[in-house]
């Protein structure tokens, strides 16, 4: 399983192998997007499996660790995301629905269904 924390040297574009796992670490309010692919994510603050299509959206908490694999990707391909500090976003004051899931969460800040 990969690691990244997000930081200015780790934010930007990324690409995801099926078949592999990558964790993040979120060292400050932080936003995953999901790209090209779907993301198959779990996270420290709300239990259980979160799934995220093309342009769904993730808001993780400061200290929050997120483990994505690529989901609805083609056999070889790559789901291609992007994990940015969420200070932008949240000052644009962008919209940001309940996390879809298998299982509820309070305050899972995500959009994109399964």
């Amino acid at each position: 399983q990969l690691r990244l924390q997000n930081s200015a040297q780790t934010s930007g574009l990324f690409c995801l192998p099926v078949g592999q796992a990558l964790s993040l670490q979120a060292r400050q309010p932080s936003v995953l997007r999901a790209g090209m692919g779907g993301l198959w994510l779990t996270s420290s603050r709300c239990p259980g499996d979160h799934f995220l299509q093309p342009g769904g959206r993730w808001l993780a908490h400061t200290g929050e660790c997120l483990v994505i694999e690529a989901w609805h990707t083609p056999p070889g391909g790559a789901a291609r995301f992007a994990w940015d500090a969420a200070s932008a976003e949240l000052s644009a004051g962008a919209p940001v629905a309940t996390a879809p899931s298998r299982q509820p969460c309070r305050g899972a800040l995500a959009t994109g269904a399964p």
